[in-house]
């Protein structure tokens, strides 16, 4: 029946309000959220592609934290073997396209590339 009134039939929310998310609204909580169509547009480095994250964002807490001491350890190996860092993509030249070559030449350096055991 129409009457004029305005009348809320259904609220939608991606992640229920529980306590356990520390209050955090809808937004926030979205905030590490990667759609697929996301995925080819981001730099490999983006933090949202680590795959500890990807399992915490899950709910996985065991498997990010062996995701998180595989890739520490990893980081540890290539500093050891790394001379003094050198910017790949931004140093201050007049014309330096070198991160839109490498992107298509999909030339990344896997940093994230690393298994766990269960």
């Amino acid at each position: 029946m129409n009457d004029g009134k305005e009348e809320q039939l259904l609220v939608l929310s991606r992640w229920p309000l529980y306590p356990e998310y520390f209050g955090f609204s809808d937004f926030s909580m979205g905030l590490n959220e990667l759609w697929p169509e996301q995925r080819e547009s981001l730099p490999p480095t983006d933090s949202r592609l680590r795959p500890d994250v990807r399992q915490l964002e899950d709910g996985n807490l065991d498997k990010a934290v062996a995701y998180k001491q595989e890739l520490e350890k990893a980081q540890r190996a290539r500093a050891i073997d790394e001379e003094k860092h050198k910017p790949l993509w931004f140093t201050q030249k007049e014309d330096n396209a070198k991160f839109e070559q490498q992107k298509k030449d999909n030339a990344f350096i896997p940093i994230f590339n690393v298994s766990i055991t269960s």
